[in-house]
């Protein structure tokens, strides 16, 4: 740099944007406080506070999170961070799906859904996507997602040009992990969860046949 250029800055309410959202992303990253603090079990205390100063900061740093002025913006903009597969709960549910496909001479058929644990390393590199958009269609507040999903199976099952499938059922497949030392069962319960009729104009158009 020449003697006497200026160096350039962030506008100063850029600065305070970059650094405001810092401090809210590491906020929501942290994790949750224990049961007993967060659900009011045990009440703050300058005893227990002083004993468990982590616990509690954990604890304010919830209440800090969950205060509308943080939340909206965050959720608002899809700034919020989501950690679920980290410590100190990470999800225990196995979950993955299948659908049933009622083709138009009566036949039927399972068609899988891409699942990680039946591929290489390499594959689940490439379609990690496929287990995540399981997570996010799963609930029932992302029913809005059944339709195009079914459709979606209807096309992967679709190998007959003269016989294309008419109606397809989903179908999920779970079971807990269970914590060492105790054993997960190998059994999973399963459940019919949205029944499709097959849009057959999108379905050509789709499979250009």
């Amino acid at each position: 740099m020449a003697d006497g250029s200026k160096r350039r800055q962030a506008h100063p309410v850029v600065q305070i944007l970059v650094l405001t959202h810092l401090v809210i992303i590491t906020s929501w990253s942290l994790p949750q406080p224990p049961p007993a603090l967060e659900n009011g079990s045990v009440q703050p205390s300058p005893r227990t506070v002083v004993s468990n100063p982590v616990s509690w900061g954990l604890w304010a740093n919830q209440r800090f999170r969950s205060s509308p002025a943080i939340q909206t913006p965050m959720l608002t903009l899809g700034l919020w961070q989501y950690w679920d597969m980290f410590a100190p709960d990470p999800s225990r549910l196995d979950i993955w799906m299948d659908a049933e496909v009622v083709y138009a001479d009566g036949s039927t058929a399972i068609v899988p859904y891409p699942r990680m644990s039946q591929m290489s390393i390499p594959e689940k590199y490439l379609k990690e996507r496929f287990r995540k958009y399981v997570e996010r269609m799963n609930g029932l507040e992302y029913d809005f997602k059944w339709p195009a999903a079914s459709q979606w199976m209807a096309l992967q099952g679709w190998k007959d040009p003269s016989n294309p499938p008419i109606r397809v059922t989903m179908r999920r497949h779970w079971r807990d992990i269970q914590r060492y030392p105790d054993k997960t069962p190998p059994q999973y319960a399963t459940f019919a969860f949205h029944t499709h009729e097959v849009d057959q104009e999108r379905l050509k158009e789709d499979k250009s046949w």
